[in-house]
């Protein structure tokens, strides 16, 4: 493993920990791991594996919600695929717009397929128990939004400022 590898794995590390804080519900640095690692690891497997691998292993400390989560863990894959797209890491406007995107299609398709599963006592399966679920999750979405764009431009920043003074990170992807 080379230093560049390490290090994004240890910043990625630092943020997940960050998950056993008590911020306010759906507050989380997962998507912003995703994004992070999406731009930054080459190998593709590894960019959506290590951020599964961690959510998966901290779900186990804040809280699992069984099958419930599939959906979970394929929109933090899918912000890892956003993250491979980000061509100017060193671009806020470009960084923060994929953070965005992610949060928003995040929030869009989680709560388009809770209304489907057998926890949903709440909505009816229609257009309006749609129009229904979207509304009523929009305090969740403020939160998400606000964690997302935050860890994003701590992981970004963090590895921007890293980079401009530490030589073997000004490397183009870490393997």
């Amino acid at each position: 493993m080379n230093k560049k590898f390490i290090t994004i794995v240890a910043l990625i590390a630092l943020a997940a920990i960050s998950r056993f804080l008590p911020f306010a519900p759906n507050f989380s640095p997962m998507g912003a791991i995703a994004l992070f690692a999406g731009a930054f690891i080459a190998n593709r497997y590894l960019s959506i594996g290590l951020p599964l691998i961690a959510i998966f292993i901290s779900d186990f400390f804040v809280g699992c919600y069984g099958a419930g989560m599939i959906p979970v863990y394929a929109c933090i894959a899918l912000f890892g695929v956003i993250g491979m797209f980000v061509t100017n890491k060193n671009n806020p406007i470009s960084v923060l717009g994929s953070s965005l995107l992610g949060s928003l299609v995040f929030f869009l398709i989680t709560n388009c397929v809770f209304l489907y599963t057998a926890d949903n006592t709440f909505y009816p399966t229609n257009l309006s128990g749609l129009l229904q679920s979207y509304y009523k999750g929009l305090p969740f979405f403020k939160n998400a939004l606000q964690g997302d764009l935050l860890f994003t431009t701590v992981l970004f920043g963090s590895y921007y400022l890293l980079s401009v003074n530490v030589p073997f990170l000004k490397e183009e992807k870490a393997s």
